[in-house]
Protein backbone atom coordinates (compact mmCIF):
# COMPACT_ATOMS: atom_id res chain seq x y z
CA UNK A 1 0.00 0.00 0.00
CA UNK A 2 1.43 3.36 -1.05
CA UNK A 3 -0.42 5.57 1.43
CA UNK A 4 1.53 7.81 3.81
CA UNK A 5 1.29 7.26 7.59
CA UNK A 6 -1.01 10.31 7.79
CA UNK A 7 -3.52 8.89 5.26
CA UNK A 8 -3.20 5.20 6.03
CA UNK A 9 -6.55 3.64 6.97
CA UNK A 10 -7.01 2.56 10.57
CA UNK A 11 -8.01 -0.78 12.04
CA UNK A 12 -11.41 -2.04 10.94
CA UNK A 13 -11.37 0.45 8.08
CA UNK A 14 -14.57 0.32 6.03
CA UNK A 15 -12.57 1.44 3.03
CA UNK A 16 -10.22 -1.56 3.24
CA UNK A 17 -13.18 -3.83 3.99
CA UNK A 18 -14.73 -2.66 0.70
CA UNK A 19 -11.53 -3.62 -1.14
CA UNK A 20 -11.62 -7.09 0.38
CA UNK A 21 -15.33 -7.83 -0.09
CA UNK A 22 -16.05 -6.17 -3.44
CA UNK A 23 -12.69 -6.41 -5.23
CA UNK A 24 -10.34 -9.02 -3.84
CA UNK A 25 -12.86 -11.73 -2.99
CA UNK A 26 -14.56 -11.71 -6.43
CA UNK A 27 -11.16 -11.67 -8.12
CA UNK A 28 -9.73 -14.50 -6.02
CA UNK A 29 -12.78 -16.66 -6.80
CA UNK A 30 -12.65 -15.82 -10.51
CA UNK A 31 -8.92 -16.40 -10.89
CA UNK A 32 -9.19 -19.70 -9.03
CA UNK A 33 -11.78 -20.79 -11.59
CA UNK A 34 -9.44 -19.63 -14.35
CA UNK A 35 -6.54 -21.69 -13.08
CA UNK A 36 -8.73 -24.79 -12.78
CA UNK A 37 -9.74 -24.43 -16.43
CA UNK A 38 -6.23 -23.67 -17.61
CA UNK A 39 -4.81 -26.70 -15.81
CA UNK A 40 -6.96 -28.69 -18.26
CA UNK A 41 -5.81 -26.49 -21.18
CA UNK A 42 -9.42 -25.32 -21.53
CA UNK A 43 -9.83 -21.63 -22.32
CA UNK A 44 -13.63 -21.92 -22.77
CA UNK A 45 -13.28 -20.14 -26.13
CA UNK A 46 -16.52 -19.75 -28.12
CA UNK A 47 -16.62 -19.59 -31.89
CA UNK A 48 -19.69 -17.31 -32.04
CA UNK A 49 -18.13 -14.59 -29.86
CA UNK A 50 -14.45 -15.41 -30.47
CA UNK A 51 -13.89 -14.83 -26.77
CA UNK A 52 -13.39 -16.96 -23.71
CA UNK A 53 -16.66 -17.47 -21.85
CA UNK A 54 -15.30 -18.06 -18.35
CA UNK A 55 -11.94 -16.26 -18.49
CA UNK A 56 -12.53 -12.55 -18.63
CA UNK A 57 -10.65 -9.23 -18.35
CA UNK A 58 -10.22 -8.16 -14.74
CA UNK A 59 -12.73 -5.30 -14.97
CA UNK A 60 -15.49 -7.72 -15.97
CA UNK A 61 -15.08 -9.74 -12.79
CA UNK A 62 -16.10 -6.74 -10.69
CA UNK A 63 -19.77 -5.75 -10.45
CA UNK A 64 -20.25 -2.42 -12.22
CA UNK A 65 -21.46 -0.53 -9.17
CA UNK A 66 -18.26 -1.56 -7.33
CA UNK A 67 -15.95 -0.14 -10.01
CA UNK A 68 -15.12 2.88 -7.81
CA UNK A 69 -13.82 0.46 -5.16
CA UNK A 70 -11.58 -1.17 -7.79
CA UNK A 71 -10.25 2.24 -8.82
CA UNK A 72 -9.63 3.15 -5.19
CA UNK A 73 -7.88 -0.17 -4.55
CA UNK A 74 -5.57 0.34 -7.53
CA UNK A 75 -4.83 3.93 -6.51
CA UNK A 76 -3.43 2.64 -3.20
CA UNK A 77 -2.04 -0.67 -4.45
CA UNK A 78 -0.37 0.37 -7.69
CA UNK A 79 1.58 -2.87 -8.06
CA UNK A 80 -1.64 -4.57 -9.20
CA UNK A 81 -2.11 -2.18 -12.14
CA UNK A 82 0.66 -3.93 -14.06
CA UNK A 83 -0.43 -7.37 -12.90
CA UNK A 84 -3.98 -6.81 -14.14
CA UNK A 85 -2.72 -5.46 -17.46
CA UNK A 86 -0.45 -8.49 -17.86
CA UNK A 87 -3.39 -10.81 -17.27
CA UNK A 88 -5.66 -9.00 -19.74
CA UNK A 89 -2.92 -8.86 -22.40
CA UNK A 90 -2.27 -12.60 -22.01
CA UNK A 91 -6.00 -13.29 -22.34
CA UNK A 92 -6.31 -11.13 -25.44
CA UNK A 93 -3.34 -12.85 -27.11
CA UNK A 94 -4.84 -16.25 -26.32
CA UNK A 95 -8.23 -15.31 -27.76
CA UNK A 96 -6.61 -13.90 -30.90
CA UNK A 97 -4.48 -17.00 -31.40
CA UNK A 98 -7.50 -19.25 -30.84
CA UNK A 99 -9.41 -17.31 -33.50
CA UNK A 100 -6.55 -17.69 -35.97
CA UNK A 101 -6.29 -21.42 -35.39
CA UNK A 102 -10.06 -21.81 -35.60
CA UNK A 103 -10.06 -20.13 -39.02
CA UNK A 104 -7.31 -22.52 -40.15
CA UNK A 105 -9.29 -25.55 -39.03
CA UNK A 106 -12.67 -24.63 -40.52
CA UNK A 107 -10.93 -23.50 -43.71
CA UNK A 108 -9.11 -26.82 -44.12
CA UNK A 109 -10.68 -29.34 -46.48
CA UNK A 110 -8.74 -32.05 -44.67
CA UNK A 111 -10.42 -31.12 -41.38
CA UNK A 112 -13.93 -30.60 -42.71
CA UNK A 113 -13.63 -33.76 -44.79
CA UNK A 114 -12.58 -35.82 -41.75
CA UNK A 115 -15.50 -34.46 -39.71
CA UNK A 116 -17.85 -35.22 -42.60
CA UNK A 117 -16.65 -38.83 -42.83
CA UNK A 118 -17.09 -39.30 -39.09
CA UNK A 119 -20.58 -37.81 -39.27
CA UNK A 120 -21.49 -40.27 -42.03
CA UNK A 121 -20.29 -43.17 -39.90
CA UNK A 122 -22.16 -41.81 -36.90
CA UNK A 123 -25.42 -41.37 -38.81
CA UNK A 124 -25.23 -44.89 -40.27
CA UNK A 125 -25.14 -46.35 -36.77
CA UNK A 126 -28.24 -44.55 -35.44
CA UNK A 127 -31.14 -46.84 -34.66
CA UNK A 128 -32.68 -48.99 -31.91
CA UNK A 129 -29.39 -50.84 -31.46
CA UNK A 130 -27.22 -47.72 -31.47
CA UNK A 131 -23.67 -48.82 -30.57
CA UNK A 132 -22.83 -45.59 -28.71
CA UNK A 133 -25.81 -44.40 -26.67
CA UNK A 134 -29.45 -45.50 -27.27
CA UNK A 135 -31.83 -42.88 -28.65
CA UNK A 136 -29.01 -40.57 -29.69
CA UNK A 137 -30.33 -37.81 -31.98
CA UNK A 138 -29.34 -37.46 -35.60
CA UNK A 139 -26.83 -34.71 -36.33
CA UNK A 140 -27.73 -34.46 -39.98
CA UNK A 141 -29.38 -31.06 -39.53
CA UNK A 142 -26.14 -29.59 -38.19
CA UNK A 143 -23.92 -30.99 -40.91
CA UNK A 144 -22.68 -27.54 -41.94
CA UNK A 145 -22.17 -26.34 -38.37
CA UNK A 146 -20.60 -29.47 -36.90
CA UNK A 147 -17.02 -28.61 -38.02
CA UNK A 148 -17.36 -25.28 -36.17
CA UNK A 149 -18.32 -26.95 -32.90
CA UNK A 150 -15.69 -29.64 -33.32
CA UNK A 151 -13.02 -26.97 -33.88
CA UNK A 152 -14.20 -25.16 -30.74
CA UNK A 153 -13.92 -28.38 -28.71
CA UNK A 154 -10.44 -29.04 -30.05
CA UNK A 155 -9.26 -25.55 -29.14
CA UNK A 156 -10.66 -26.06 -25.62
CA UNK A 157 -9.08 -29.51 -25.28
CA UNK A 158 -12.42 -31.11 -24.43
CA UNK A 159 -11.97 -34.76 -23.46
CA UNK A 160 -15.54 -35.63 -22.46
CA UNK A 161 -18.87 -33.85 -22.68
CA UNK A 162 -21.99 -33.97 -20.47
CA UNK A 163 -24.60 -36.41 -21.73
CA UNK A 164 -27.19 -33.67 -22.34
CA UNK A 165 -25.03 -32.11 -25.07
CA UNK A 166 -26.36 -32.84 -28.55
CA UNK A 167 -23.00 -34.03 -29.86
CA UNK A 168 -22.11 -36.03 -26.72
CA UNK A 169 -22.21 -39.46 -28.41
CA UNK A 170 -20.37 -38.16 -31.48
CA UNK A 171 -17.62 -36.78 -29.27
CA UNK A 172 -17.39 -39.95 -27.21
CA UNK A 173 -16.78 -41.90 -30.41
CA UNK A 174 -14.52 -39.52 -32.34
CA UNK A 175 -13.23 -36.88 -29.93
CA UNK A 176 -9.95 -38.59 -29.05
CA UNK A 177 -9.20 -39.33 -32.71
CA UNK A 178 -9.83 -35.73 -33.66
CA UNK A 179 -7.68 -34.43 -30.80
CA UNK A 180 -4.78 -36.66 -31.85
CA UNK A 181 -4.96 -35.32 -35.41
CA UNK A 182 -4.79 -31.61 -34.56
CA UNK A 183 -1.19 -31.11 -35.80
CA UNK A 184 -2.13 -32.88 -39.02
CA UNK A 185 -5.18 -30.66 -39.52
CA UNK A 186 -3.04 -27.57 -38.96
CA UNK A 187 -0.88 -28.48 -41.93
CA UNK A 188 2.86 -28.11 -42.26
CA UNK A 189 2.80 -24.42 -43.18
CA UNK A 190 0.27 -23.57 -40.48
CA UNK A 191 1.80 -25.65 -37.71
CA UNK A 192 3.34 -22.55 -36.05
CA UNK A 193 -0.24 -21.36 -35.42
CA UNK A 194 -1.01 -24.63 -33.67
CA UNK A 195 2.14 -24.35 -31.58
CA UNK A 196 1.53 -20.66 -30.99
CA UNK A 197 -1.88 -21.40 -29.48
CA UNK A 198 -0.32 -23.69 -26.90
CA UNK A 199 2.42 -21.15 -26.18
CA UNK A 200 0.00 -18.32 -25.38
CA UNK A 201 -2.25 -20.66 -23.40
CA UNK A 202 0.71 -21.69 -21.25
CA UNK A 203 1.62 -18.03 -20.74
CA UNK A 204 -1.95 -17.25 -19.67
CA UNK A 205 -1.90 -20.18 -17.24
CA UNK A 206 1.30 -18.98 -15.60
CA UNK A 207 0.08 -15.38 -15.50
CA UNK A 208 -3.20 -16.44 -13.93
CA UNK A 209 -1.47 -18.62 -11.33
CA UNK A 210 0.90 -15.79 -10.38
CA UNK A 211 -1.97 -13.31 -10.10
CA UNK A 212 -3.96 -15.71 -7.96
CA UNK A 213 -1.05 -16.03 -5.54
CA UNK A 214 -0.60 -12.26 -5.37
CA UNK A 215 -4.29 -11.62 -4.72
CA UNK A 216 -4.50 -14.27 -2.01
CA UNK A 217 -1.40 -12.93 -0.28
CA UNK A 218 -2.61 -9.34 -0.44
CA UNK A 219 -6.01 -10.28 0.98
CA UNK A 220 -4.36 -12.07 3.88
CA UNK A 221 -2.07 -9.10 4.49
CA UNK A 222 -4.97 -6.66 4.60
CA UNK A 223 -6.99 -8.91 6.89
CA UNK A 224 -4.10 -9.13 9.34
CA UNK A 225 -3.06 -5.49 9.15
CA UNK A 226 -6.55 -4.05 9.55
CA UNK A 227 -8.04 -6.83 11.68
CA UNK A 228 -10.79 -7.67 9.20
CA UNK A 229 -12.41 -11.04 8.42
CA UNK A 230 -11.73 -12.44 4.96
CA UNK A 231 -15.47 -12.83 4.28
CA UNK A 232 -18.11 -10.30 5.15
CA UNK A 233 -19.97 -11.44 8.29
CA UNK A 234 -23.64 -12.20 7.90
CA UNK A 235 -26.11 -9.91 9.66
CA UNK A 236 -27.51 -11.45 12.86
CA UNK A 237 -30.70 -13.42 12.30
CA UNK A 238 -33.68 -12.26 14.34
CA UNK A 239 -35.82 -14.85 16.11
CA UNK A 240 -38.76 -12.47 16.25
CA UNK A 241 -41.86 -13.78 14.39
CA UNK A 242 -42.52 -12.01 11.09
CA UNK A 243 -45.93 -10.79 12.26
CA UNK A 244 -44.38 -8.82 15.12
CA UNK A 245 -41.49 -7.59 13.01
CA UNK A 246 -43.75 -5.79 10.58
CA UNK A 247 -46.22 -4.44 13.16
CA UNK A 248 -43.76 -2.05 14.74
Amino acid sequence: MSTTPETKPGRHSQRVAAWIYTVLNPLVDAIRNETRLLEKANISWRCHTRRSEYIRPIQEYIEAHYSPNLEDFLAENAEFVGKFEEHDNALRETEEQASKFYDILVGSSLFTGAVGEMLTEYESAIGPSHPYIPNTPSLGSMKNDLPRYVAENLINNIATMPTHYTIHAFWERFGQVLRSRMPEFAGYKQRPSFQGLHTVMENLKQTSASLRKGLEEDRLRLCREFDLPAAQPMAPQTTEPDAFRYLR
